[in-house]
């Protein structure tokens, strides 16, 4: 038994190369997020049971190009907190406190030369992420597959500084957008010229 053990152990660390983790400010919330063979993936636990079960994440292209779901690599991992309290206009709540651990995860395309980072929030009721792409020569613009789930989740669309942002979120408990979600995905791509 000890035997079987030590080998699922060594083959979780060899098919995950990569690791790194955020949680919530409580502590109540887990954001796990791996290279799964160059696939990043991410997962999410709360209070230590998994909600979220190991996801991969990426986008499928449709103008043929290389899609953006493997062989990438870590160029580096940031991690960061924030907390304040702001006054809305109007609305149920006279203050909202915008708090949460962030962690971002800048990787790299080799075989294409891309790079993209990965944004994760932490709150202590809900999780976002987002797909930040930085200006670079091999990636002005792309188009997404209409199948792909990224490209399904979207339905609001604004610009703003140059950017192009595509929110898709989702409140479980009340089913409106609010600061704190339980479920955020961002698409910021820059079509300025490099």
């Amino acid at each position: 038994m000890r035997h079987i053990a030590l080998l699922l152990f060594s083959l979780l660390v060899m098919t995950h190369s990569y690791g790194e983790s955020v949680s919530s400010p409580d502590g109540s919330i887990k954001v796990d997020f791996t290279l799964d063979n160059g696939r990043p993936c991410y997962s999410i636990l709360y209070r230590d049971i998994p909600v979220v079960a190991p996801s991969h994440l990426g986008m499928t292209l449709a103008d043929g190009g290389a899609d953006l779901v493997d062989g990438f690599e870590v160029m580096s991992t940031n991690h960061s907190s924030f907390d304040e309290t702001w006054h809305p206009v109007w609305g149920e709540e006279s203050s909202i406190r915008n708090h949460y651990n962030e962690m971002s995860v800048t990787l790299l395309q080799a075989s294409t030369e891309r790079s993209m980072t990965i944004r994760f929030r932490v709150y202590d009721d809900g999780v976002g992420f987002r797909y930040e792409f930085p200006r670079q020569p091999h990636l002005t613009y792309f188009t997404l597959k209409e199948d792909d789930p990224v490209a399904l989740a979207f339905f609001k669309v604004f610009s703003e500084n140059d950017e192009i942002t595509v929110v898709h979120s989702t409140d479980f408990e009340t089913d409106t957008r609010y600061i704190h979600h339980i479920y955020d995905c961002e698409v910021i791509v820059d079509y300025g010229t490099v």
